[in-house]
């Protein structure tokens, strides 16, 4: 199958492109590529990968580049509240507009299969004892959020085919890394002896390997139009609270040291319900969230990353901007 994939240089991106390469996709990229594309060099060793330098906002590269693919993969956002602050009208421009546009190009194009990258983040706030499914109230409680629960109106009024899958926070090792995400983030700490600060404890997220995501996104180009057409997923591994994170990370460096802090920066606490996915398409979670972490640990213990603190290392990156997921 030949897949165009935007914002294919980002942390989810450079490992769905390589997941995909491996299989024997034909991948194109869209990304502008703020920071080079060194993360998508085992992509391009492993299969045959074409990357195209610029930004979904540019109608004609994306019309010009879509010609010949059999499906897109739309990833490409500014990803978390963080790199949304920095510019809102940016923000918008790629979140929301972006995505439409994208999905109204392939549907002009006769490109059936259109998958979109949205978030849990979308649900924001759920009762208590409630796993939250597709069909509960969208509760944005950020700017990230907010865009992208008007992408997905948007990518539904342009695309009637596309599927819409909600991602867990995604924990696990990419080409391109991100360490300020709290599972990769409580690795960086744990490996390096420091102390781990936890607010809110008691609030629950649900989570998504990287392993597992990558692979779900393939089941989803893979599938019978008529079990995806049109759908929206939670895909979503196993819902945590924060002290069960830490659970995981003591009992692999139990000399860890933990402060539990009750206040709440973050203010989103829900659970999620990712058995239609399973039910409709017969999709099997393989990952969990220790392995995530106990891989992201190990590649520390290696050496592998050589400044994990690095800006360069998290969402936003020190350039005017980037819109890869």
């Amino acid at each position: 199958m030949r897949v165009l994939v935007t914002g294919g240089g980002g942390y989810v991106g450079t490992a769905l492109v390589t997941h995909l390469a491996a299989a024997g996709h034909v991948v194109t990229v869209i990304d502008p590529l703020p920071l080079g594309a060194e993360g998508l060099l085992p992509a391009i060793g492993i299969g045959e990968v074409r990357l195209v330098r610029g930004s979904v906002a540019d109608s004609a590269l994306v019309a010009a580049t879509l010609p010949g693919n059999d499906a897109v993969v739309h990833l490409a956002a500014l990803v978390g509240e963080a790199a949304c602050a920095v510019d809102h009208a940016t923000t918008r421009a790629i979140n929301i507009e972006g995505a439409g546009s994208v999905a109204a190009a392939a549907s002009a194009a006769g490109i059936e299969r259109f998958v979109f990258a949205s978030t849990c983040s979308n649900y924001g706030v759920s009762d208590p004892g409630v796993l939250v499914d597709e069909d509960a109230p969208l509760r944005p409680l950020g700017l990230y959020a907010e865009s992208k629960v008007e992408a997905e109106e948007r990518v539904r009024r342009a695309h009637d085919a596309a599927v819409i899958l909600r991602f867990g926070t995604v924990c696990g090792p990419s080409p391109r890394m991100r360490f300020d995400l709290l599972v990769s983030e409580l690795a960086r700490e744990a490996v390096a002896g420091r102390e781990l600060v936890i607010y809110a404890p008691e609030a629950w997220r649900p989570y998504l390997p990287m392993a597992d995501l990558v692979r779900a996104v393939e089941h989803v180009l893979r599938a019978e139009m008529t079990s995806v057409r049109g759908s929206v997923f939670n895909v979503v591994a196993e819902n945590c609270t924060k002290r069960d994170l830490v659970d995981i990370v003591q009992k692999i460096f139990p000399e860890v040291a933990v402060a539990l802090v009750d206040k709440a920066p973050d203010l989103r606490d829900y659970r999620v319900r990712g058995t239609r996915f399973e039910a409709a398409t017969g999709f099997q979670m393989r990952s969990t969230v220790k392995s995530a972490f106990t891989e992201t640990a190990h590649l520390l213990q290696c050496g592998v990353w050589s400044d994990p603190t690095s800006r360069r290392l998290t969402a936003v990156v020190p350039t005017s901007f980037q819109e890869h997921e």
